[in-house]
């Protein structure tokens, strides 16, 4: 009733969702991801079951934007090991695309975005050598034609991957890999490892082919030996997708570090990326703080330079981020610089101009627990309940997703968690952003 009589702009805190789980207990769960579905006001959350060394399961189910499920348990694999998995919804094909870890190659399938019954067979997405390995999977919808997958490559004989590689799908037909492997980066084997790549599809290409070609970031982990103790950066490469042809071709631009990312030493690691509009965000772990630089649609060089998300004397870790109508949300972890293992859930609002409004707000403080494996995902949440602009009203809605230990160690048992970040109002939107009255649209930017 306040914010239905109150004098705008207005500025309200937000109100947090509570902490649901969507996998149930007691069981080993863990590697969660999360990808929303704005046609439906639908999530699909996913992760790993583990039931023995040689039995590790793959796992979903759909809930509403209010935490309730809305399909049962979706048993996706049922043999083998399965790990790591991520999830993209995909518009042209009603339904969300999962792939994973299966043994030393990536594969996946679509589940409908209702039901969340398999419309696929199982596929394999990408194709690594005889006694090779492709591990941490991440995928992106391509506007309304696709996808894109890309992952990092051990070769025959070596400990840790020494390449990026990627590869599109398209869906007009039954769910296939299509053309060619692409490597975005490689180092020779034994000299470091590239690994943990993230992406983002970052805008169009060709406005004369607004459904072919499309520009997608990616970033990853980069290590070298040399200087000793060895030197972590964070690189990044835009890519084109083209679906003009087919198969679809992905055309590789040149790999360079992430400007700000990369200084002399361990400690740039585990990148996030997410995209509002024509910014793009990068986020990662620099020491014990978590750090973050923002590109525009295209070009490797930033239009805000590196600044701090969370710079605490605790150690700041994982960060996770995702792009809303008008506001980034960056999850990360908080563990006292003495009790490391005591990590702790919270997220920052980050605009796209690099303001952070609210740093460290708290998500699940369990002061104990390990907990890990953050993701999150942010919608164009369209907000009907307001009658004089029952479509229009953006909102920043984001839901996060981690895991916690609650068993003892060796063998754990592991809950998947999961929290909302909700708008509170009609007209208002979360995190405490001003709003500008009923019938406007505050997320909309204008300007370079």
């Amino acid at each position: 009733a306040y914010v239905d009589h109150a004098n705008y702009p207005l500025t309200v805190d937000p109100a947090v969702g509570p902490v649901f789980l969507p996998s149930g207990t007691p069981y080993d769960d863990s590697a969660p991801d999360v990808a929303h579905d704005p046609a439906n006001g639908r999530y699909m959350i996913v992760w790993q079951r583990t039931f023995s060394p040689n039995s590790v399961q793959i796992r979903g189910r759909i809930f509403d934007d209010s935490g309730v499920a809305v399909s049962p348990l979706l048993y996706i694999t049922s043999t083998g090991r399965n790990e790591r998995p991520s999830v993209a919804w995909v518009r042209a094909a009603h339904a969300y695309a999962i792939v994973w870890e299966d043994g030393h190659r990536i594969r996946g399938l679509l589940h409908d975005e209702i039901t969340g019954v398999a419309v696929t067979p199982l596929k394999t997405i990408s194709q690594a050598p005889i006694n090779g390995r492709d591990q941490r999977a991440d995928i992106v919808a391509v506007y309304g034609l696709g996808t894109v997958a890309v992952w990092d490559r051990t070769d025959p004989g070596q400990n840790e991957p020494s390449r990026i590689v990627a590869r599109a799908q398209e869906w007009s037909g039954p769910f296939a890999p299509i053309g060619l492997e692409v490597e975005i980066e490689s180092i020779p084997g034994g000299s470091g490892y590239l690994r943990a790549p993230k992406l983002t599809q970052i805008g169009e290409h060709d406005p004369a082919t607004p459904q072919s070609t499309w520009t997608h970031r990616i970033v990853w982990e980069r290590f070298w030996q040399i200087p000793a103790p060895g030197d972590t950066d964070i690189h990044h490469a835009v890519v084109l997708v083209s679906f003009v042809l087919s198969p679809a071709t992905i055309i590789q631009q040149p790999a360079t570090a992430v400007p700000g990312a990369s200084d002399i030493g361990p400690n740039e690691v585990t990148p996030s990326i997410a995209r509002i509009e024509d910014r793009t965000l990068v986020a990662w772990r620099d020491d014990d703080d978590v750090l973050a630089t923002i590109f525009p649609s295209t070009g490797m060089t930033p239009v805000v330079g590196t600044f701090p998300i969370s710079a605490t004397a605790d150690i700041e870790s994982m960060p996770a981020v995702a792009g809303g109508a008008c506001e980034f949300t960056v999850a990360s972890g908080q563990a006292p610089a003495n009790a490391p293992n005591s990590v702790n859930i919270r997220a920052a609002r980050v605009l796209p101009d690099g303001t952070v409004p609210v740093t460290h707000r708290p998500v699940d403080v369990g002061n104990g627990p390990i907990q890990g494996g953050l993701q999150v995902a942010s919608a164009l949440a369209l907000n009907s309940t307001h009658p004089s602009n029952p479509s229009q009203n953006e909102v920043n809605t984001a839901l996060l997703v981690w895991w916690r230990t609650t068993g003892p160690v060796g063998p754990n048992t592991n809950d998947v968690r999961a929290r909302f970040f909700e708008p509170v109002a009609p007209s208002v939107t979360p995190f405490g952003s001003a709003c500008f009255g009923p019938g406007a649209v505050p997320c909309r930017r204008s300007g370079p």
